[in-house]
């Protein structure tokens, strides 16, 4: 008693020491402020990190954005430019060869109108894009067009003075109305030729529908493309999308782009950036198809539909980044509030282990003077019941010797009777001791063979009874990792319970074998042939002092069973027993902690 309260003083201390009230106990745990300070210098990195991501993504896309349109634009003023070279070719050239021949058939002058007619039309079978091929001096214009148009004109017709007074190695005029279809625009372009009738201009008529055409199949939306000549005026003009709805006079025409054109060498585009008067902003490419003119193709994109796909994509990119930001933000705060839970949750824990240990204390005092005062019934049961037992078993013995031969029946009947109650309270009172002492057995790890157990019990039986015949089979070599002592009171109380519950028989037949069962474990048995029993009443096998047959019938305690129950309770495991009356019976049970893979 003296050490359960000493231990509780000093569980009383110890909690004391520790109270909840001490400021280190209400502060929060210092790994849960680390574990906080890091979750927050995370999500900062990786917040830092994500928005440096999108803002270098958006201003590299915006880079490659404008990169792959300058890309798309040269690609088209290229090919616009090679397209514009090929059809002056055709068209030109056409023209110079028919010039050639009027020159060596008298000379533009001399020639009849009919011959000069019926030679332009046999060289007017270039492309589409030709509508007729003219020769010109300055006192007449030879014209020669498709669907059977031609024109012999004296003096100069207005549409061609200009190029007599200037002169100019390549002309180009004005966009003007074809005579043959006067809802047909055409382009006379015409190059300076010198021979036999002096200055002579060889040219053709393009058409300007033909054009337009062919630059709205390959134009991209909201686009522009055309031609324009030194002075700004404009050839041919195509425009998509948003550009349809701006007046046709405002089309390509910029002084910037005269400007960087008039600089630039043949073929080579350039990209230029200007406003239309409207306040669209454009991008262009422009180059010269001719070298000896001032005439520019030009192909151009609104910076709008430029930024179009970029814009979009950014917000994409911002839109994720913000709803990343967002749930970041979540998780961290929900992660904060797990942590502050967590602390509490610790603090709760703290404050309850504190008390657990005085608790923990108080049960192991009650506990200890439990077995004290259990310790003391045991001293009693062994000492003070069983003396006076010794004393009426003495003095019936004595009072016999008394009374010798002369002793009526009905005397010694009484006093064979008091003996035997004596007997049979001295074998309960060793029962109960015995019982006990299972539970308080401190327990040992040895290596126990359960089938020599069971040998040496048989044969010490043999020994107290040797008219009897047994027949056992024993299974070898179970082993199991237990305390020996509880092993041999289990095994000698079920094998002295098969030997009783067979007197009935000649042959006593004792089997001990163990099998594997998967919800089980190892399961071992022992099987007698005697008596057996009905199996309702199996529920009071393993109670102490509940017995299936009269003591006349079988002798016993009721005590043997309820050891072997609380032997293997003790191992964690499970007895249990299957009969049939006249039958014999089979005990089972299990020791899952006295495995020796354990």
């Amino acid at each position: 008693m003296w050490r359960s309260n000493a231990g509780a003083r000093r569980a009383t201390a110890e909690g004391a020491s520790r109270s909840p009230f001490r400021p280190a106990q209400s502060a929060e745990p210092q790994h849960l402020l680390r574990l906080k300070k890091y979750l927050f210098l995370y999500a900062g990195v990786v917040l830092l990190v994500g928005w440096a991501f999108g803002i270098a993504y958006v201003f590299t896309d915006h880079q490659r954005t404008f990169a792959a349109a300058r890309t798309h634009l040269l690609s088209l003023a290229i090919a616009l430019n090679s397209h514009t070279e090929a059809i002056f070719a055709d068209g030109l050239g056409a023209a110079h060869a028919a010039a050639n021949h009027l020159a060596s058939n008298g000379g533009l002058s001399q020639i009849p109108a009919q011959q000069a007619m019926a030679l332009l039309h046999n060289e007017l079978t270039v492309g589409r894009y030709v509508a007729a091929l003219f020769v010109a001096s300055p006192d007449r214009v030879l014209v020669a067009g498709r669907s059977d148009y031609w024109s012999d004109e004296r003096p100069l017709a207005s549409w061609l003075r200009a190029a007599f007074l200037e002169s100019p190695a390549f002309f180009i005029g004005a966009p003007m109305p074809y005579p043959a279809k006067p809802g047909q625009l055409v382009i006379p372009i015409a190059r300076k030729v010198t021979g036999q009738d002096g200055v002579v201009y060889a040219g053709a008529w393009f058409d300007v529908e033909a054009l337009r055409k062919r630059y709205a199949s390959v134009l991209p939306q909201d686009g522009v493309m055309g031609l324009v000549t030194e002075d700004g005026g404009i050839l041919a003009q195509e425009a998509s999308g948003t550009l349809t709805s701006v007046p046709t006079r405002h089309g390509v025409r910029s002084a910037a782009i005269y400007r960087y054109a008039a600089q630039q060498a043949h073929g080579r585009p350039t990209i230029i950036t200007a406003d239309w008067p409207n306040g669209i902003d454009m991008v262009y490419a422009v180059s010269r198809p001719e070298p000896e003119a001032l005439l520019i193709a030009v192909v151009g994109l609104t910076r709008q539909s430029i930024v179009a796909p970029w814009r979009a994509r950014t917000w994409a990119v911002l839109s994720l980044a913000g709803l990343s930001t967002i749930a970041l933000l979540l998780l961290t705060r929900l992660l904060f509030r797990y942590i502050d839970e967590l602390s509490c949750a610790q603090d709760a824990l703290a404050r309850i282990n504190e008390t657990l240990e005085q608790r923990v204390a108080s049960r192991t005092s009650a506990l200890q003077r439990a077995n004290e005062e259990l310790e003391a019934f045991n001293a009693a049961a062994s000492h003070d019941l069983r003396a006076p037992l010794t004393t009426i078993s003495g003095q019936a013995g004595l009072l016999a010797l008394n009374l010798g031969d002369g002793a009526g029946v009905e005397a010694r009947d009484r006093l064979e009777r008091i003996q035997s109650s004596v007997h049979r309270a001295a074998e309960v009172i060793d029962g109960l001791l015995s019982l006990a002492r299972v539970s308080r057995h401190e327990l040992q790890s040895e290596e126990v063979s359960l089938s020599a157990l069971v040998h040496e019990c048989i044969g010490e039986i043999r020994e107290r009874e040797p008219m009897r015949e047994v027949d056992s089979h024993i299974q070898e070599d179970v082993v199991v990792m237990a305390d020996p002592r509880l092993m041999k009171s289990l095994i000698a109380n079920l094998v002295s319970n098969a030997w009783k519950y067979s007197t009935d028989k000649q042959r006593v037949e004792i089997e001990f074998s163990c099998e594997h069962d998967d919800a089980n474990g190892t399961v071992y048995r022992i099987t007698d042939h005697g008596a057996g029993f009905d199996m309702s009443y199996a529920a009071r096998l393993f109670q102490p002092f509940q017995r299936l047959h009269s003591i006349s019938e079988f002798p016993g305690t009721g005590i043997g069973l309820a050891t072997v129950a609380r032997i293997v309770r003790r191992y964690d495991g499970i007895v249990s027993a299957h009969g049939e009356v006249g039958q014999g019976a089979t005990f089972y049970f299990t020791l899952p902690l006295a495995q020796p893979d354990r």
